[in-house]
């Protein structure tokens, strides 16, 4: 869509292929942050390694919604850590600059220090 000077909004004509095309790209998203958010569970990847990923995939999945994909992390700690940091309960993680991933994992392991959130070599490196 978009703005004409009037302030409506005015559709675009997309073809069959790349609304095909986009819908495809929409899906394979949609699975690779799922499949993400099991891994989190199981354990097989860090909190660490998807904040300060720069995947392209990952930049519109919200930060919340990471935090509580990972074990031992439920609403309340997530809720806490954000606000610690200044960062919105809604903000995507595209959105949060490197820094501000930085903050925030640092908060989530002085306060939760059994959590294994980052690497032993990651708070030593930061």
């Amino acid at each position: 869509m978009v703005g004409c000077g009037g302030g409506g909004i005015v559709p675009v004509a997309i073809d069959r292929d790349q609304k095909m095309a986009a819908l495809a790209r929409a899906n394979e998203v949609r699975a690779r942050r799922s499949e993400l958010k099991a891994d989190l569970k199981a354990g097989e990847v860090l909190l660490s390694e998807v904040l300060l990923s720069e995947a392209d995939w990952l930049q519109g999945m919200r930060i919340r919604e990471i935090l509580l994909a990972t074990p031992k992390i439920g609403k309340h700690r997530a809720d806490r850590a954000l606000q610690a940091t200044w960062l919105s309960a809604t903000i995507r993680l595209g959105r949060a600059s490197m820094k501000s991933r930085e903050r925030l994992l640092e908060a989530l392991v002085e306060r939760s220090p059994k959590i294994r959130i980052a690497p032993d070599s990651w708070k030593a490196a930061a």
